[in-house]
């Protein structure tokens, strides 16, 4: 699970008022993260190792892959931002405001509705969001 995944997890459940596994996570979760994780693990990867069986043999591929895996490791521990970071919030909290103004604009209230009460939940007061969306046209 990527560090991502494991911090929208930590917020669709600390929003959720029952005991599932998820809480909210796929309702919180941004578009973006799904088309980045299959381009990423189901293109880039396999590509990569692919790459090394081919160009230099099965004994670089098979390494090609511990190093990936390293690597992979490796960036979730030392380089990216932990599960309960403010950079990871932010970045869900963008994406759902996003969303709740693209289904504003659509006339979908039951969704607009849906996101508006999971900003609350998250102490977004949303009345703001609806009022500096008119002051920027």
């Amino acid at each position: 699970m990527t560090a991502f995944s494991e911090a929208t997890l930590l917020i669709g459940k600390s929003i959720s008022d029952t005991d599932s596994k998820r809480g909210f996570q796929n309702a919180i979760t941004p578009p973006w993260d799904t088309n980045l994780g299959l381009f990423t693990y189901l293109i880039v990867v396999p590509a990569s190792v692919i790459y090394g069986f081919i160009k230099y043999g099965w004994l670089a591929g098979i390494g090609a892959m511990a190093g990936l895996f390293f690597l992979m490791s490796f960036n979730k521990v030392v380089l990216l931002p932990k599960k309960d970071s403010e950079h990871f919030r932010a970045l869900i909290i963008q994406s759902m405001i996003g969303r709740y103004a693209d289904y504003t604009r659509d006339h979908n209230e039951f969704r607009a509705s849906a996101m508006k009460e999971l900003l609350e939940q998250l102490d977004i007061p949303v009345t703001d969001i609806t009022n500096n969306q008119g002051n920027s046209e």
